[in-house]
This record gives structure tokens, C-alpha cells and sequence, in this order.
């Protein structure tokens, strides 16, 4: 496999030979009418995504591939029901030394976030400066320091929204944006909102590997974000000598409630505005970048999506501004 070689998915075309570097983005193991195991899957970079099938060997490569994880991929690109499709012949999972034989800079090939991440970073760092509160501030800061590298580089997922590098940070800067100007409509603690946002999805930085061997790890798995994010943030209350108990309290309840709701894996419905706020800030911004992503990637001609996406109807396109 050539650098050189390589194609985008932007570049493929029905009837072509493809060889490629992907991430996978979604894997399900499924069986034909005859009952022969195969790989269904969509693969993605930067530029796009596409829907590919793995005929042979689905159980054994099942075993060793994941959602999340770059691959060398060598197939035929055909067309299906007027889309592209993906026909996989041979796919390898690669490694970070596997990239750099083949010269690829992972955050510059993989999907990135489009925004400034120094510009986001000191956002974050600034609100986190004019808090009022000393306690929140204080294990705030503490935990971003902590984690300053993997906060500008994780994804807030691995398939479903900012799922790039950067996302998690670009997730957590946007949802900023809108709880500053809700602090100034409702009757909440800015300063509680504040940390609670910031602080919602900092069990991501443990339940995800990050790229480029992006993957759940078995933590993850096992426990999941939010379980994970709850006790990342007792431990550092407890490092705190005299954290009120009540601001400890509130913000670990805005953590383990930011789901919103039993079906979504949330232990606990937001009982507090500042929670619902957290909750419904971080809905919204989620599915506006599902969206955003949706028309980005999709390769139906005119101004409608196909429906095969996460809201399963067309999505209107965005007008192309006039030259």
C-alpha cells in the first residue's frame, strides 16, 4: 500500500478499483439468505463516507476489527440503489506504525474539527477564569490541565456526532456558547452550568482510546462514560480539602443525568434547571452535527439527502450561496 495510491472517498467511482485508508464507523456481522456470515459496513474519512460489504470471512475479521479503528482496505466501488458501495476483496487493521510506514499524518487524513482548537482551548480556559465560585473553579481547571492533550485531540464519539478529532473539544465549545447566553435568559447558577457542561462528557477521555487507535476501551464498555466521568469527578472533589457538599452533590447529579433520560444509559432524569439545561444544551448540539454531517457526506444529487441516516427521513441540503 502506496500513499500515492490512495484514494479519498470523495474520489471514488462506481467500477473502479479502490485501495484506501478508512476508519471504520459502523460494523454489524450478518448472515445472507444461505446463512454465510458477512461484514456489513460504512467506512469513512475526512471527505466522506460509504457503505461497503465484506463477503468472506466475516467471523474471523469480526474478531479483529472494531468501530473507531483506521484500515487498509483494497476493493471495487459499484453502485447500489443509485448510491456507492464499497466491495471489500482484502481489510487490515493498521496501526499508528503501520500510518507512518505509509506516510500518513493521522490528524491531518482523519476527520478534524474545522474549528480553531487553540481559539476553543482558551475559550474554555477563559470561562473557566471568570467563575465566581472558587470550588467549581478550582476542580475545573484541575481536571482540564489534567487532560489538556486529549481534550483537543479525542472525539465526543466514534460514530454519531464530532465523531473527528477535535470533536470532543469542538462538542464542548459550542455547547459553551449557548449555556453563556441561556445563564443570562434563566434564573441558574452560571458558574454550576458552567463547570457541568464542561464537565459532562469527561468520562469520553477514558471510554475512548482516541486516534488513531480509536476504539471503546474495555472500561468503556464495561461502564461507560458517564459512570466513568462521575467517578473521574469524585476523585478530584475528594482531593479538594473542604468541597461543599452540596456543589458536590449538584454537579455530580448533572454528570449522571446528562443523558436525560433511563433509555439513553442516564442512572438519573435531570431533577435541577441547571442539569436540564446540560441535558437539553448537549441534545441539541449533538443532533445539529449528526445533521451538519449528514449532508456533508451524502452523495444523492439535488437538494435532499437519501433517508438512510440517523433521523431516517431526507434532510434538506444547505443553499449554496450565490458567487
Amino acid at each position: 500500500m502506496v500513499r500515492n495510491d490512495l484514494k479519498k472517498v470523495e474520489e471514488f467511482v462506481a467500477n473502479s478499483a479502490i485501495v484506501s485508508v478508512l476508519i471504520i464507523r459502523e460494523m454489524a456481522l450478518r448472515r445472507t439468505r444461505e446463512g454465510k456470515p458477512y461484514l456489513d459496513l460504512v467506512l469513512g474519512d475526512k471527505t466522506g463516507r460509504i457503505s461497503a460489504k465484506v463477503w468472506d470471512h466475516g467471523e474471523e475479521l469480526a474478531k479483529i476489527l472494531k468501530v473507531g479503528i483506521p484500515v487498509g482496505v483494497r476493493g471495487q466501488c459499484e453502485e447500489y440503489m443509485g448510491l456507492p458501495q464499497l466491495i471489500v476483496h482484502s481489510i487490515k487493521p493498521l496501526s499508528s506504525k503501520d500510518l507512518n510506514e505509509i506516510g500518513i499524518s493521522w490528524d491531518q487524513f482523519f476527520p478534524t474539527t474545522e474549528k480553531d482548537k487553540e481559539l476553543m482551548w482558551q475559550a474554555l480556559l477563559d470561562a473557566i477564569d471568570t467563575m465566581e465560585d472558587s470550588w467549581l473553579k478550582e476542580l475545573t481547571l484541575r481536571l482540564y490541565k489534567e487532560n489538556e492533550e486529549k481534550i483537543k485531540t479525542h472525539p465526543a464519539s466514534l460514530k454519531f456526532h464530532h465523531a473527528y478529532v477535535g470533536g470532543f473539544l469542538e462538542h464542548v465549545y459550542t455547547m459553551l456558547m449557548i449555556a453563556e447566553a441561556a445563564a443570562t435568559i434563566y434564573p441558574v447558577s452560571r458558574d454550576l452550568l458552567i463547570s457541568g457542561i464542561i464537565l459532562h462528557d469527561i468520562g469520553k477521555l477514558e471510554e475512548l482510546k482516541g486516534f488513531p487507535d480509536n476504539y471503546y476501551t474495555d472500561e468503556g464498555n464495561l461502564l461507560g462514560h458517564t459512570i466513568q466521568g462521575f467517578s473521574m469527578v469524585r476523585d478530584k472533589i475528594r482531593e479538594i480539602d473542604g468541597f461543599p457538599a452540596t456543589t458536590a452533590r449538584k454537579l455530580e447529579h448533572i454528570i449522571v443525568a446528562h443523558q436525560g433520560e433511563y433509555e439513553y444509559q442516564a442512572p438519573k432524569k435531570p431533577a435541577f434547571p441547571e442539569a436540564l439545561l446540560v441535558h437539553y444544551i448537549d441534545e441539541m448540539d449533538a443532533r445539529m452535527n449528526i445533521m451538519k454531517q449528514i449532508c456533508e457526506e451524502d452523495f444523492s444529487e439535488g437538494i435532499w439527502t437519501n433517508n438512510r441516516n440517523y433521523f431516517r427521513i431526507p434532510i434538506m441540503k444547505p443553499e449554496e450561496e450565490d458567487e
